[in-house]
């Protein structure tokens, strides 16, 4: 069963809207005769929906994302693919009941949707209101809406404006013939009602909480290491224990133009980081003790089994943390800037040693499927700097 996250990762937009002033945007107008003249919603012909089951909440829900959008495509994050739209996208956080077995089974979606009491209600039977965040990237940090929220999409662009969502219903209606019909009007920041209604048979998948994630390896071919002409070795102490079973080193390789004297590299030029798994009796000033380290494996969150934290390990990049790695990365900077890069998922590094000079034969593979080789021979004459 899977354990949702999503409304830890953004804070909840603390104003408030009164139901009536939001509707008098959409109220009638004067008709220039001494009467009033109702005004037409707008009401998008949502022709696609994505529905994500993204399992329990842990706090009596399980939860289900529901992408509905006009006649556009949209990538797998929800951006709009260049030279489509102009179109409309409805994304909706619902709080269903619980589904015991954790799976995606549409009846325990059915049913009517409320608003929250307040922004921290996540009960059954509500959707969680629209909210705005920052989420980490190969670029830095990057604006995102999050909860429920109405976009609007320019003719070919990808940058729209944003509704936060905050009240109103929805309703989720299953049929017999296996159908889904989606219903509901809600309002937002804007002031607007958004109505909205679709019915067909969708596919259903298993998601993961609605965040929005970057690609951890933008690599399109085989990577042939440079000539590194620096190196800095880092002793991260037991960093990850608390038994001192074992000690990390973070070897940098870098080109000319990458300062590596901090923690994060910088400048130009590439660079590699290497993080490996020493005998916790080593002493870092006497370099990388010889042999062959191989990639232990790492969990979703960038956890490592504990019966893997032993010499002669290499560690895998934590998936989706950019701006403060860890683990083993390759990066192309440009003035500071992620120009390629790729997480290190799996792979071997050879030591061999010949008093303080080493010889590193790096044979890595990226997190891409299928993935690409990152490999080469790195070598120095004496010892690696601290």
């Amino acid at each position: 069963m899977k354990s949702v996250v999503f409304k830890a990762a953004f804070f909840i937009l603390t104003s408030t809207l009164a139901f009536s002033t939001a509707c008098s945007k959409q109220g009638p107008e004067d008709s220039g005769d001494g009467g009033f003249s109702e005004l037409v919603p707008d009401k998008p012909d949502y022709m696609n929906v994505r529905i994500a089951y993204n399992g329990y909440d842990g706090e009596g829900a399980d939860v289900w994302t529901l992408l509905l959008y006009t006649d556009m495509q949209l990538t797998d994050e929800g951006g709009l693919i260049e030279g489509t739209g102009p179109g409309q996208v409805l994304h909706l956080v619902l709080n269903a009941a619980v589904n015991p077995d954790g799976e995606p089974d549409l009846a325990f979606l059915a049913g009517e949707y409320v608003e929250p009491a307040n922004s921290g209600d996540f009960s059954e039977g509500t959707w969680q209101q629209g909210m705005s965040g920052s989420v980490d990237s190969p670029w830095g940090p990057v604006e995102v809406p999050g909860g429920s929220w109405f976009a609007d999409f320019a003719d070919g662009q990808n940058d729209h404006s944003t509704d936060f969502l905050n009240e109103g219903s929805v309703a989720v209606e299953l049929g017999d013939d296996g159908t889904v019909k989606i219903e509901g009007v809600m309002v937002g920041t804007d002031y607007l009602k958004r109505y909205f209604s679709w019915t067909g048979r969708p596919e259903v998948s298993e998601g993961d909480g609605g965040q929005v994630r970057f690609p951890n390896s933008s690599l399109t071919g085989d990577i042939e290491i440079p000539a590194f002409t620096k190196a800095r070795l880092i002793d991260r102490k037991d960093i990850y224990t608390w038994d001192q079973r074992c000690r990390a080193y973070a070897l940098y390789l870098a080109e000319e133009g990458v300062d590596i004297s901090g923690e994060w590299p910088s400048g130009s030029g590439k660079v590699m980081r290497i993080e490996l798994f020493a005998a916790w009796e080593a002493d870092v000033a006497d370099g990388i003790p010889e042999g062959t380290y191989e990639a232990v494996s790492i969990n979703a969150d960038g956890g490592i089994p504990g019966e893997q934290i032993k010499p002669f390990g290499l560690v895998p990049g934590s998936p989706d943390k950019f701006q403060y790695f860890s683990g083993s990365w390759y990066i192309e900077l440009e003035d500071g800037a992620w120009k390629d890069y790729a997480r290190i998922a799996d792979g071997t590094v050879e030591v061999a040693r010949d008093g303080d000079a080493h010889r590193l034969d790096i044979r890595l593979k990226d997190c891409s499927d299928p993935a690409w080789n990152i490999s080469g021979v790195w070598e120095t004459d004496g010892p690696i700097a601290l």
